[in-house]
């Protein structure tokens, strides 16, 4: 982080930073993929520009005030995509503090937000053992416009979190005109550190979510975005609410490292009421001694700090079932083996090879993916 010390002139008035602790930063990610594809009907090669992201962040009066802008422009002016716009990320404000007399502390977050449920989902891609999110990405949500608070209690070893926020449509979902929708997320976590890369860490969550009539879809690639088609899709009509409900389990011993998840989604129709569910578990581990780092703040991944040459071997098993009564969009299951070489601070490869075995009406069988990665990061 870079601190300001040179005079900044607003409407006249000289302001000097230091006197509010202003601290910021400028970053950015690259990330673009290959991939060949071999299904039961045919063989295929595909690429893309995954992210494009540029974001600004800072906080003032020792950190408790912070912003964060962001925005991807992986598909910004490509007419071949259904969305050629740029995509609005982790744009908030926030404010954290201490309740002295409670010995609580807390932190809000005002803004275009990630929803604290499942822990793959609320810790996002950045810091990704994988190329891309487990089956059960499909009954999770994404960023929105809301309202996010944290309380938390800690001692020397332990921590208590507990998220609470409403929420609405995310800005990019406004801006395409669909259909305000109201949730409510609730989450709780509870973390044990052994000592300084040895981490447990256990949460449940829940989010309501108000429908009112609409539709609402499940669909899952098989962990890639470079497949053309997605096996496992279903959708149910006239929706009221959805009920989500997820545990999630990470364990970090220094190079070792393992992470699971169940999700079940519980979907109220007039029709009648379904439910959708499904899992993951993951292990790695790095050959030359680095170690994932685990930001106790945020119960996610914080930035990992790797030595340069570093290479990490991993390995994912997820399932999800989207069958129940007469919605029947499928089961999948996929095997993920990933190799991730981290050649300095700033560059990384990543490669997966997926086995993938959808059972639905459109494939019944199996098929290969190998997809690889460069990441660049500043």
């Amino acid at each position: 982080m870079k601190r300001v010390f040179i005079p900044i002139l607003i409407c006249g008035i000289n302001l000097f930073a230091y006197d509010m602790d202003y601290k910021y930063d400028f970053g950015g990610r690259l990330e673009y993929d290959i991939g060949q594809i071999e299904t039961a009907d045919e063989k295929y090669n595909e690429f893309a520009l995954r992210r494009a992201r540029i974001s600004h962040k800072g906080s003032f009066y020792g950190k408790s005030l912070f912003y964060e802008l962001e925005v991807d422009l992986a598909n910004f002016g490509d007419g071949n995509k259904e969305n050629d716009e740029a995509e609005y990320k982790d744009n908030y404000i926030g404010h954290k503090n201490k309740v002295d007399y409670l010995d609580l502390s807390y932190r809000i977050k005002v803004g275009n937000i990630k929803v604290p449920f499942s822990f793959d989902s609320y810790a996002g891609s950045k810091n990704s053992t994988f190329m891309e999110s487990p089956l059960t990405d499909t009954l999770t949500q994404n960023r929105k416009i809301g309202i996010e608070t944290l309380f938390f209690k800690k001692d020397k070893n332990q921590r208590i979190n507990l998220f609470l926020g409403t929420f609405i449509n995310s800005i990019d979902e406004t801006n395409d005109g669909e259909e305000q929708k109201t949730r409510y997320a609730i989450k709780t976590t509870y973390e044990y550190k052994f000592a300084k890369n040895h981490i447990f860490h256990f949460g449940a969550s829940y989010l309501y979510s108000d429908i009112d009539g609409d539709n609402v879809k499940y669909s899952q690639e098989a962990e890639s975005n470079l497949i053309r088609d997605k096996y496992v899709s279903t959708k149910v009509k006239n929706v009221i609410i959805t009920k989500d409900s997820a545990l999630e389990a990470l364990y970090i011993n220094n190079s070792f490292h393992f992470q699971a998840e169940y999700i079940q989604s519980e979907v109220d129709a007039q029709s009648d009421d379904y439910t959708f569910n499904g899992y993951y578990a993951q292990v790695g581990y790095f050959l030359f001694g680095s170690s994932k780092t685990y930001k106790q703040s945020s119960a996610n991944f914080s930035a990992n700090k790797i030595i340069d040459n570093e290479v990490e071997i991993a390995f994912r098993y997820s399932f999800v079932d989207l069958n129940d009564k007469d919605e029947q969009g499928g089961t999948q299951k996929d095997y993920n083996f990933a190799l991730n070489w981290y050649i300095s601070k700033n560059l990384k490869l990543m490669a997966n090879y997926i086995q993938a075995y959808p059972l639905s009406d459109t494939y019944n069988g199996d098929f290969n993916l190998f997809q690889a990665r460069t990441v660049i990061s500043f």
